[in-house]
């Protein structure tokens, strides 16, 4: 295109046709129209693609790791892609991974080994949250958990107080590089003390999931707590008894 640019800004000023640089600039034109809707397109379908590799690793699915690095590979193209028909590829490799990993998280719903009864498990690396229910996924989310030096605590807990509303106070003094303001969340499930699952209305919906963990210019990093998307949270915390079990691991 700044070939033609100038071809033409040169055929206009020496009052030559610019008639066929014309064409072939407007051609140009609708071309790249055309790759940036396909780059926007795939753009967005590579984060809930993500979001899905994301749930087959936290849940140990048996071709977890191996879609993880097919994700890792699909996404090098996808950002290095430059024509139309490598983004095309793109976008036909992707459909076809995403359906495979559907698939395979339809297969693997149950069966799981994380005991009886209701479930939740967190897994820091993935930022990823499942739910289960007699070794059966209800559900499964992105989260945000402690930023560095806060990080969220490993092991095997479980949920003793539940409330809704929530006023959270700081434990940090004002001046701490740790400190934060009062801020009142809908629903909380603490785990351990001072630990929560909780709402996050300031987070970026679209933040949740790996690397969110680390966004503390953003403030999206927790203190330690567990930030869980606000849509989702009601209902975790209607499903939720006390007595819980809580297994977060790396």
């Amino acid at each position: 295109m700044p070939t033609l640019v100038t071809q033409l800004q040169t055929e206009e000023s020496s009052d030559a046709d610019p008639t066929q640089t014309s064409d072939l600039l407007y051609e140009a034109i609708q071309q790249l129209d055309q790759l940036i809707a396909l780059n926007d397109q795939l753009n967005g379908e590579m984060r809930p693609l993500m979001l899905l590799v994301d749930q087959a690793g936290a849940e140990g699915t048996p071709n977890s790791q191996s879609m993880l690095a097919q994700y890792q590979t699909l996404d090098q193209d996808y950002l290095s892609g430059t024509t139309f028909d490598q983004l095309t590829a793109v976008q036909t490799a992707l459909a076809a991974f995403q359906a495979s990993v559907t698939a395979e998280l339809d297969a693997n719903q149950c069966g799981h080994d994380v005991g009886s009864g209701k479930v939740i498990t967190l897994n820091l690396t993935l930022q990823e949250g499942v739910f289960y229910d007699n070794g059966c996924v209800v559900k499964a989310t992105p989260i945000t958990t402690g930023r560095p030096g806060l990080r969220t605590p490993t092991g095997d807990f479980r949920v003793f107080y539940k409330t809704s509303p929530f006023t959270m106070v700081s434990p940090w003094p004002l001046g701490s590089p740790d400190w934060y303001p009062t801020t009142v969340v809908q629903w909380v499930l603490e785990f351990a003390d001072g630990y929560f699952l909780h709402d996050a209305y300031w987070e970026n919906q679209n933040a949740f999931g790996p690397g969110s963990e680390n966004e503390v210019a953003q403030d999206y990093a927790s203190h330690g707590c567990v930030h869980i998307p606000t849509a989702l949270m009601p209902w975790l915390y209607d499903w939720t008894p006390l007595g819980t079990p809580v297994i977060i691991t790396n």
